[in-house]
């Protein structure tokens, strides 16, 4: 027996009312949830309200517990974005930075670029920054935890480059290839985050 539009809706805003506040946790939990209650109304034969005021005096408190991420850093986000990294896609991407590292340093016109790199890259972060608070403010107008928690990926990159740029010698292999692989990683972050939102979209938990 699958629940209709108000259904569903009942079951959001409850879950809006015990403070979970990101959409896309509310929908990995409305459809868990969702489910489970479907179940019950056809192996117990109770209608809606009476199938979801049981399972929610059950288990749907330890659901309620276990979804509560609203605070601490978010592992599950690191772990996301360190398998996108690898993704067959992204490793051509970084091969593609790796040919053009060799040839610009064949050809040596990044100098200039190089001895700037950290404050360029601070500057770029800030912009992301800039642009993620924007976004979430003014265009989706809704929280999202994995998004959200990108926040930290990028608190992370920041403190990298303030500590490991500006403590190499910029004339330094080290340097020169550390200074593409972040900008690998800088890369992969906006394409990790724009990946994020897309699939959000696809989910069309906009709506809710």
């Amino acid at each position: 027996m699958k629940l209709d539009q108000p259904e569903i809706q009942f079951i959001d805003n409850y879950l809006q009312k015990q403070d979970i506040i990101f959409a896309d946790i509310r929908a990995e939990m409305i459809d868990h949830i969702a489910t489970a209650v479907e179940e019950k109304m056809e192996t117990e034969n109770l209608d809606f309200y009476d199938a979801f005021k049981e399972y929610m005096g059950t288990t749907g408190q330890d659901i309620l517990k276990s979804n509560n991420k609203k605070l601490g850093f978010s592992f599950m986000v690191f772990k996301k974005f360190t398998l996108f990294l690898v993704k067959p896609q992204m490793l051509i991407v970084l091969g593609l930075l790796i040919g053009i590292s060799k040839l610009l340093e064949q050809i040596k016109p990044q100098k200039d670029f190089m001895e700037h790199s950290s404050y360029y890259f601070s500057c770029l972060i800030l912009f992301i920054a800039l642009i993620h608070i924007a976004y979430f403010l003014f265009i989706l107008k809704k929280r999202f935890y994995y998004i959200e928690k990108n926040g930290q990926l990028l608190a992370i990159l920041y403190w990298i480059n303030m500590i490991f740029l500006y403590l190499l010698d910029e004339t330094s292999a080290i340097y020169f290839y550390g200074t593409w692989i972040f900008l690998y990683f800088l890369l992969g972050f906006i394409l990790f985050s724009i990946a994020q939102i897309r699939n959000f979209f696809k989910l069309k938990l906009n709506t809710l």
